[in-house]
């Protein structure tokens, strides 16, 4: 017999199952005899819920997909919590694929994964959600009101991306700092090496996801027009929303004492 309260998860309870070899558990609450649980029916919960993950993640980097990202957003938005949502995508990876091949498309892919997920994790923990859209598209979810920080974070990470995704050019295209490859109308063009681009929204600000994410749009057409990587943040100013380019920084453009930026803003 055990208490309650000692029940955490499915899993725990199947593992009880198969450690004491029984067929049923008896369960006490405040010291009586309350319920019971039979074998089958905790492993079929167990299944139903692995199997549920299993399809609301994405098969190529086992991150979050959809279902859960809307759903992670939704929670965070009926809470009232502060929080920032991201978007980040590998800038021309249609070209990048069809030049060096679908695997070396799915392995950046599973690189770019990887540094988004460990640089948020290390400096967030359990306030940063990473989730994978598709493709070459991610979200992440950010728990804070620290805009320079997630600012300095995500220079870290572009950073990290741009010289841990070099190994998979060739040494020519290295070289002269590009690589060729066709474009969507077929056309052959110079392409930036290892480009990012990274967009920032407020989300307590905001009613819905797909307020959000219509915002998050905006700010990713801007992104395009940049050579290269880019991060943009959309931000509130006397009222009015605008858009502050932190990377790159243009000449005219510093950082200001605190660590803040002191940037051009022009209006969505």
């Amino acid at each position: 017999m055990i208490d309650i309260c000692e029940l955490t998860s499915v899993l725990e309870i199947a593992l009880l199952f198969e450690r004491k070899n029984i067929d049923c558990l008896f369960i006490k609450d405040k010291g009586i005899l309350a319920y019971y649980l039979l074998k089958e029916n905790v492993f079929e919960k167990l299944y139903k819920e692995v199997y549920k993950s299993r399809i609301h993640v994405n098969p190529l980097t086992g991150l979050p997909a959809n279902l859960v990202i809307e759903q992670t957003i939704d929670k965070l938005l009926s809470k009232n919590s502060p929080f920032f949502v991201g978007y980040l995508d590998i800038d021309n990876f249609k070209s990048f694929n069809d030049a060096y091949g679908f695997i070396a498309g799915d392995n950046l892919i599973k690189r770019t994964a990887f540094f988004l997920n460990r640089t948020l994790q290390e400096t967030y923990h359990h306030d940063a959600f990473v989730g994978h859209i598709g493709g070459d598209d991610f979200v992440f979810i950010v728990k804070t009101t620290d805009e320079i920080t997630l600012k300095y974070t995500l220079l870290k990470l572009l950073s990290l991306l741009e010289e841990n995704s070099m190994i998979f050019y060739d040494s020519t295209s290295v070289k002269r700092g590009y690589f060729i490859a066709r474009d969507r109308n077929g056309n052959l063009q110079k392409f930036p090496l290892a480009s990012f681009s990274i967009v920032v929204v407020r989300g307590d600000n905001k009613a819905t996801v797909h307020e959000i994410s219509k915002a998050a749009a905006r700010l990713k057409k801007k992104a395009k027009e940049v050579y290269g990587s880019a991060i943009l943040f959309e931000i509130e100013r006397k009222g009015k929303t605008t858009i502050e380019r932190v990377y790159p920084l243009e000449k005219k453009e510093k950082l200001v004492a605190g660590g803040g930026f002191e940037p051009p803003t022009f209006g969505l």
